[in-house]
């Protein structure tokens, strides 16, 4: 069984690069995601995620970048015979669009690839039962920047 947990929102840190450049131009970012505790059959705890890329401006709203994403771990005791334990990253390649809108809050889209591996185990009545577990497929990603300065979007 596939388990993959997205565990909260990215929060923007910082991207670093020309907000408005005339050419090519390279740039960097980080993100990060709240833990989240959750009760389903039991209390699900989860760990902080993080994720970070670079990316090439080639023209003006364009950009081809690449992320790795550490989508943290993920854990519920032991409740009877069952419990688990995942950690989960993941690596990404992607197209990116920039709206050309004059506004300093501007509207992107991304498309490209996106490929995860999740390892962990199952808690069981007979012990613990080991699993990894690994696939990949189309990223679709709509969002929005906002440019604070000329280098800081």
């Amino acid at each position: 069984m596939k388990l993959q947990h997205l565990i909260g929102a990215m929060a923007l840190l910082a991207t670093f690069g020309p907000a408005h450049a005339a050419g090519p131009a390279f740039y960097a970012g980080v993100a990060a995601g709240s833990d989240y505790d959750a009760r389903y059959v039991g209390p699900v705890d989860t760990q902080n995620s993080a994720k970070a890329w670079l990316g090439w401006q080639f023209a003006d709203d364009w950009s081809l970048e690449a992320a790795y994403h550490d989508l943290g771990e993920a854990s519920m005791p032991p409740i009877a015979d069952f419990g688990f334990e995942t950690s989960t990253e993941g690596w990404s390649l992607a197209v990116r669009y920039v709206a050309p809108l004059e506004w300093p809050l501007k509207p992107f889209a991304r498309l490209g690839w996106f490929a995860f591996d999740v390892d962990g185990s199952t808690l069981t009545i007979a012990g613990p039962r080991r699993f990894s577990t690994n696939d990949h497929g189309l990223l679709v990603e709509v969002g929005a920047q906002y440019a604070i300065g000329e280098h800081f979007v």
